[in-house]
């Protein structure tokens, strides 16, 4: 295998862990009486197909409820915006170790590029303003823009093979690979024991990792 040329990495479940998963969202509105499940499917089904933000979840959640009912339960749409960034900022944090590898990724001159999907403005919030790691270049991907995009961008300023690191095989990882050769890119799946999304067998063989740190022993011989 070929040394790769640059790293690529995913931020959420990744990078970053959600401590508690998801529930800081949820509890967001439960407490004001909107059904758990309905919030879990909406913000699930806006995260694949648009991006999640709270700003974006907010109207959509107000159609399902419907106009009056929402307004009686959540009478105070940016109070709850207000509390979400505050809960994000104190349940996204870095995995052990992932900040010190990216800096040694780094200080051995490899590129290192987060390629995030979601709302550009909330994922650059939690990378840049929560997280802080170390990186060249970010790409926030908006559907229905995939992954891939970002990786032939980085083929083309870098050259074959790029190393893509993402905790969801059949999501991320077979998406890549059904349009780039393991020549081309070096595809990677960190298991993390907290990941929420359980994305079931992919079709494609990948790389396992359990942390950051088997990056450099076993790519960069």
């Amino acid at each position: 295998m070929e040394c790769p040329k640059a790293i690529a990495t995913d931020f959420d479940f990744t990078i970053a862990r959600h401590i508690g998963g998801f529930e800081y969202l949820y509890e967001l509105f439960t407490a004001r009486g909107v059904p758990r499940d309905m919030v879990v499917e909406l913000a699930g089904k806006l995260s694949d197909e648009r991006g999640f933000s709270i700003e974006r979840l907010i109207p959509i959640v107000k159609r399902e409820l419907g106009m009056r009912r929402f307004w009686q339960r959540l009478p105070r749409e940016g109070s709850i915006v207000k509390e979400f960034y505050a809960a994000t900022e104190k349940h996204v944090a870095a995995y052990p170790g992932v900040i010190d590898c990216m800096r040694a990724w780094r200080a051995l001159q490899i590129p290192v590029h987060i390629v995030t999907r979601g709302e550009p403005s909330y994922q650059k919030f939690k990378v840049d303003n929560i997280v802080k790691p170390p990186y060249d270049f970010i790409h926030v991907i908006e559907p229905p823009a995939r992954k891939s995009d970002a990786l032939r961008a980085m083929i083309a300023r870098y050259g074959t093979p790029i190393l893509f690191v993402d905790d969801r095989r059949r999501f991320e990882l077979d998406e890549v690979r059904d349009r780039f050769s393991e020549v081309e890119v070096i595809t990677v799946h960190i298991l993390r024991p907290d990941d929420p999304y359980g994305d079931g067998p992919s079709r494609y063989p990948h790389h396992e990792i359990h942390s950051f740190e088997e990056v450099l022993p076993k790519f960069f011989k």
